[in-house]
């Protein structure tokens, strides 16, 4: 189990993480999301005990995880600055890992070498970006601890790599159930392996629900502009679009709505949708002026 209480995270007066908490009881995939800068990074090496909270703690099975041997030997944290020898090729780290974490598969890693064509004697600091990605994806497969955090595995990485990525994560997660959190850009990509979201913003915690729970946030409405904003007005709306001639607008608002409103939509010529998993945690992390008509609005009043 994860726990992580009240945990915030101060550097040179800087405030990167502030009183996050949440809890994963059971084997999953939790999507970590955030914008850059959000805190995602600094969270993740607190749950991996590399980084001491300045406030609250971060839990493993009830223990504290820092300078904890029992937590560091259950958990892989996969992060692009993983350092290795400067001459070790894919095949020696695979010894050095194997050292360390005795659940480590040499079999499945020479394996997934071959899916992704990645020669196990290539140096690891020789590789373009996108494959030292689908390296660290490797080592991170084979380990097989209990517990796996995953910083932006996919960076460098094409569509079609991306893809394959998302496919052996599933697979892995059947085959072997462990804790996963994975932060993540690619909402779209990623939404149907996802048990759950923990959506940060500037070092907080905006919310944790699994997807079921997200799909039900939020609404968009659309239509002609005088009556749509006639519509939501007694609702809470999250967000506003309207077009550059602005005769039509769509509104994002929270899921609220009873049978009776719905079909005063219908009744009134407006298109409803649920709003998406990527536009609600967009929309809930954006800032009180975050449309590009904004700036200029901005500007303007200059």
């Amino acid at each position: 189990m994860i726990e992580v209480k009240k945990a915030s995270y101060r550097k040179r007066k800087k405030t990167r993480m502030e009183d996050i908490s949440f809890t994963i009881n059971e084997p999953s995939i939790t999507g970590l999301v955030g914008a850059n800068g959000a805190g995602k990074t600094t969270l993740l090496n607190v749950i991996a005990g590399h980084l001491k909270p300045t406030a609250g703690e971060s839990l493993w099975e009830g223990e504290s995880v820092f300078q904890s041997l029992a937590a560091s030997s259950a958990t892989y944290f996969s992060h692009e600055d993983l350092f290795f020898p400067y001459d070790h090729c894919i095949r020696d780290i695979f010894t050095d890992l194997a050292s360390f974490y005795p659940n480590f598969n040499r079999d499945i890693a020479y394996s997934y070498c071959e899916y992704f064509s990645l020669s196990v004697d290539a140096k690891y600091y020789r590789l373009s970006t996108g494959q030292a990605s689908v390296a660290r994806a490797i080592f991170a497969f084979a380990v097989r601890t209990p517990l796996l955090l995953l910083d932006e595995p996919t960076t460098g990485m094409d569509e079609k790599t991306r893809v394959m990525f998302h496919k052996c994560l599933l697979k892995e997660f059947v085959e072997h159930p462990r804790f996963v959190l994975m932060s993540t850009h690619y909402i779209e990509e990623t939404e149907n392996l996802l048990d759950s979201i923990l959506l940060i913003n500037k070092g907080k915690r905006v919310f944790h629900h699994s997807l079921e729970e997200i799909n039900k946030l939020g609404l968009k409405v659309s239509g002609k502009t005088d009556d749509v904003l006639s519509f939501v007005e007694p609702y809470n709306t999250i967000a506003t679009e309207t077009s550059a001639d602005f005769l039509y607008t769509t509104s994002y608002i929270e899921h609220s709505l009873s049978e009776n409103a719905l079909w005063k939509i219908e009744a009134k010529g407006l298109k409803i949708q649920p709003m998406s998993v990527k536009e609600v945690c967009n929309l809930y992390s954006m800032k009180k002026k975050g449309r590009v008509e904004d700036v200029f609005e901005t500007s303007n009043n200059e």
